[in-house]
């Protein structure tokens, strides 16, 4: 599968380390999804001009130009970027503007106020002003200023500090927007008015991510949907795959998992809308004395998940989700300790070559923050755009578990109190899966999660300091060592 864009990024199953690095790069342009269609045509952007903002933007336009000073004709752009925070290039940045062009400029304090009235007067309407938390160069979150229910949805979602609190005061007092560093945005009059509703935009900014998050708010400032799309044209096989997997599992424990309400598949960056869960991200590392009963609850649902999606593993399964990745690893990464640890897991992993294990449907990335807990004994499960319908059993009980573990995997699974044994191995009773498997099952988790990675555009010098590598390299260490008798 394959698509070009204004970037001319072709999107494939293995990213390149290109394509890795080309996803950072744009973040610093992120702010463009808040537009009607964040594919930015002719971008005018007046000085001073932001390096990381320009390296951005001409992966994300069809032709920039940087001006010191108005000086292009008049109706040229699509999209201007005022990099000066004097309010006198109003005017001309107007003029710069096709009808129905975007004006975009960042500021904060006193001066968005400021800044709006100098555009309601220089013509421009469908003003809005966006909070660029936590700054606009590391942007993560970007919600609305505008509308009061949205800053009380991301206000309570923060740890309640000191600065929290007073940033809930001051959107109380409804001059928070004149405070924070803020985006202003304002159309050139000319194209059909946009319907304003409560939103607030998630820019992940971890190495992995590949899309942007859109959270629709009621009126009481819950999420109603969700929106999701890639960052770059043509980089949408994860987002296929999430809908492909998200319509196999949303039946089977309903309530747990978003439903698919459309998938807009035609667009340069198609939207996948969903519906939202509402709960309390799961803290793995918190869970203090409730461990066992959360991890209890996560195996049951997943001994659930097993169980309804359970079946013949086509042939090849072996070579597909286990050998072919780990060569293809070994390839990219070109690093010695990665290729012993991939021998290693060849030689742990090869009693499932030939062994009578279903595939199932998996999530592929169990962890914070993809675990939600729904009250009443519930848990919700997030983002599978990793996921698969022919994954391997009691892989994402494994993730789960290394997670969990505050120290060494030994500890858990071979220690004096291995209570991650005794929840593999019950789970593994549940689903019929042979305890004899379960090292080797192990390993592969760990090695495939890795090279998972790899695949999306890591490098071996990043892949070697993640906790997965740790977590693999420790996996292997005791794919061999026995807990009570039996082979974890």
């Amino acid at each position: 599968m394959s698509a070009t864009g204004p970037a001319g990024m072709v999107a494939r199953e293995t990213a390149t380390p290109h394509e890795g690095h080309l996803r950072e790069e744009v973040r610093r342009a992120d702010w463009r999804f808040l537009l009607d269609d964040p594919v930015l045509g002719d971008v005018a952007y007046l000085a001073p001009h932001d390096p990381e903002l320009v390296v951005a933007l001409r992966h994300v336009s069809a032709s920039l130009t940087l001006l010191d000073g108005a000086g292009a004709r008049a109706a040229t752009a699509d999209v201007v970027i005022v990099g000066s925070g004097d309010r006198a290039h109003a005017d001309a940045a107007s003029a710069l503007l096709r009808p129905g062009g975007w004006l975009y400029i960042e500021t904060a304090g006193r001066r968005t106020r400021a800044w709006r009235r100098t555009l309601r007067a220089a013509g421009l309407d469908t003003i809005s002003s966006h909070w660029l938390w936590p700054s606009a160069s590391a942007c993560r979150e970007i919600p609305d200023l505008d509308a009061p229910v949205t800053l009380r949805h991301v206000l309570g979602r923060r740890p309640r500090g000191a600065r929290a609190r007073l940033a809930t005061a001051l959107a109380r007092a409804g001059v928070l927007r004149y405070v924070v560093p803020a985006a202003v945005l304002a159309r050139r009059p000319g194209a059909a008015a946009l319907t304003r509703e409560a939103r607030v935009v998630l820019t992940p900014r971890f190495q992995m991510s590949r899309h942007i998050v859109t959270l629709h708010l009621d009126r009481a400032g819950r999420p109603d949907n969700v929106t999701k799309t890639p960052r770059l044209v043509g980089d949408d096989d994860a987002l296929r795959r999430e809908v492909d997997v998200l319509r196999g599992v949303q039946d089977i424990v309903p309530g747990s998992t978003p439903r698919v309400i459309a998938f807009h598949a035609d667009l340069p960056h198609p939207v996948l809308v969903q519906s939202a869960l509402v709960g309390q991200p799961l803290r793995l590392h918190e869970l203090g004395p409730d461990r066992d009963a959360t991890v209890g609850l996560v195996a049951d649902w997943l001994a659930r998940l097993a169980g309804a999606t359970a079946h013949t593993a086509p042939d090849g399964a072996y070579d597909r989700l286990v050998a072919a990745p780990l060569h293809a690893l070994r390839e990219r990464a070109g690093d010695r300790e990665i290729e012993r640890l991939v021998d290693a897991s060849l030689s742990a992993c090869a009693p499932l070559r030939d062994a009578a294990l279903p595939a199932v449907l998996e999530h592929g990335d169990l962890a914070q923050p993809n675990v939600l807990t729904l009250g009443e004994d519930r848990i919700g499960v997030l983002d599978w755009e990793t996921g698969r319908r022919d994954g391997l059993p009691v892989h994402d009980l494994f993730f789960f578990l290394g997670h969990v573990a505050q120290g060494p995997l030994g500890d858990a699974y071979a220690g004096p109190s291995p209570w991650a044994a005794l929840v593999v191995e019950r789970f593994a009773a549940a689903t019929g899966v042979d305890t004899a498997l379960l090292g080797a099952l192990h390993v592969a988790c760990w090695a495939r999660s890795v090279a998972a990675l790899a695949a999306r555009g890591s490098d071996a010098a990043w892949l070697t300091g993640q906790r997965h590598t740790t977590l693999w390299r420790e996996a292997v260490e005791h794919s061999e060592s026995t807990t009570r008798g039996r082979n974890l």
